[in-house]
């Protein structure tokens, strides 16, 4: 029966747009006129003829509390304020205590979590470990090096026993290799001077 009228409440709030207020939720701080109410309701329920509606008890409580001088409007003022200090500080602390609530309710959660799954753990078998391997770019970079390596030793036996070349110039196709960096020069000129419209005058 409890959970059935929770159920109820929780279905009439969202229905009403209203939040359920909490028990232990710390009382609103009140107005000057709420202490004018409190202090004053049997004197207006008594001015009250029999059969009227609750419109005219407000009616003339609002009266009496505009005609009210403001010297004594001060009295509930003050006790206004000090009402707000008090809510003020109530809220304060329990926020704090539902904060503290939260954080162990989460930490406990997080607690149980985790010792389920050491337990599980233990007798699931361990995840076997990926074995790194080389990148692309590794293995293109050692490859390029074993052409290069290759080309050259294989480059310079042919010059030196079929050409009978000797030093340097036993360095396969010396000539080309030896204009390379001018040739980059060229083309990088004659990029840039394209693109800013220039004509372009080779090198010599």
């Amino acid at each position: 029966k409890k959970k059935k009228k929770e159920k109820k409440s929780k279905a009439a709030a969202k229905a009403t747009g209203k939040r359920k207020r909490d028990k232990d939720e710390p009382k609103r701080a009140r107005t000057a006129y709420m202490f004018f109410n409190q202090k004053n309701k049997d004197k207006v329920k008594a001015m009250i003829p029999a059969g009227e509606s609750n419109q005219q008890y407000f009616t003339i409580l609002s009266k009496m509390w505009n005609d009210l001088p403001e010297a004594e409007k001060e009295e509930y003022k003050r006790m206004a304020e000090a009402d707000k200090g008090r809510a003020t500080s109530e809220m304060t602390a329990y926020k704090k205590k539902a904060k503290k609530s939260k954080s162990k309710s989460s930490s406990s959660s997080s607690s149980s979590s985790s010792t389920g799954g050491s337990t599980s753990g233990d007798h699931a078998p361990a995840p076997h470990a990926k074995k790194k391997g080389l990148s692309i770019g590794s293995i293109m970079c050692i490859t390029l090096l074993c052409v290069v390596v290759v080309y050259l030793a294989a480059g310079m036996a042919f010059q030196f026993k079929v050409k009978g070349a000797r030093g340097l110039d036993m360095i396969p196709n010396r000539g080309f290799w030896g204009s390379l960096p001018g040739l980059i020069k060229d083309g990088v000129l004659f990029t840039i001077s394209k693109a800013r419209g220039k004509t372009y005058t080779a090198l010599p």
